[in-house]
């Protein structure tokens, strides 16, 4: 089985226009087996409306609640398409966000005989003035690390919000992997003060491994932050991947492609 687990489409709006379709076909130019369309799921209005004054293209960050049953319909005839040739699995990325709860359950719930396959994120987290977006750019994630008084105080309550995730009651139809569980090292690169530069290497906290593994959920491998400059490593790396792996819990690779040409970043390996 050669899978990408974490793709996206052109209902994404902070992603590329291109067809579905196309990625379909790309995917299996590159010989994918199984291949997992996971839209960002909508959001709440009223976190939207929350965060508009932060983020002026708040909108962009996922799929509009009015676009869902085109989605799924599209996807899933899609799927009957090329069942010959490649394996779709048709779901989304959930975020998890802990004031709502009863939001994910309802979503879950209401769309669960449409949803193959789902990964549950964390992009969001509190920080400075509310709820602050975990990878937006690296000038706006500093208001966290400042938040939390180092970049290691700011990437533990991320941790600690995956936890949570992981944790959480969203029914019995919750997604069985984490998304990017590194994630936050997304602008690690980047040229902070010496003083909020992270100081350690990338590795999942024993607690957070610990839920993983009493909850039965795996991780999406993530291999979109190796192709990032600021990043320069998927996330986990492929070193703690494999320590991961080593420990019982699952890896799903994943491209996290929003564009085409970012087909094939899936990890295949640990190399």
């Amino acid at each position: 089985m050669i899978w990408d687990g974490h793709t996206h489409t052109e209902y994404c709006p902070h992603g590329d226009a291109q067809p579905a379709e196309e990625k379909i076909r790309k995917a299996i130019e590159l010989g994918y087996t199984d291949l997992s369309i996971t839209e960002h799921a909508p959001l709440p209005k009223s976190l939207l409306a929350d965060l508009s004054p932060i983020y002026a293209d708040i909108e962009d960050a996922a799929m509009d609640i009015s676009r869902i049953g085109s989605y799924f319909k599209q996807m899933h005839e899609l799927k009957g398409k090329y069942k010959n040739e490649i394996r779709v699995h048709v779901g989304v990325e959930l975020d998890f966000l802990e004031d709502y709860i009863s939001f994910t359950q309802d979503f879950l719930k209401e769309y669960a005989a449409l949803i193959d396959d789902a990964i549950l994120s964390v992009h969001f987290m509190k920080g400075q003035g509310g709820m602050r977006m975990v990878d937006y750019s690296p000038e706006d994630q500093l208001h966290l690390i400042e938040y939390y008084g180092s970049y290691e105080g700011a990437e533990e309550a991320y941790y600690q919000t995956l936890i949570q995730s992981v944790q959480a009651d969203l029914g019995p139809h919750k997604p069985k992997r984490i998304g990017h569980p590194t994630v936050f090292r997304k602008f690690q690169l980047f040229d902070y003060s010496e003083d909020f530069k992270p100081k350690s290497a990338i590795r999942l906290p024993d607690d957070l491994v610990q839920a993983l593994l009493e909850e039965k959920m795996g991780i999406d491998y993530n291999g979109s932050g190796a192709v990032k400059k600021l990043s320069g490593v998927s996330y986990p790396p492929p070193e703690e991947a494999q320590r991961l792996q080593l420990l019982g819990i699952p890896l799903i690779p994943g491209s996290d492609a929003h564009r085409t040409e970012e087909f094939g970043n899936a990890p295949r390996s640990f190399a």
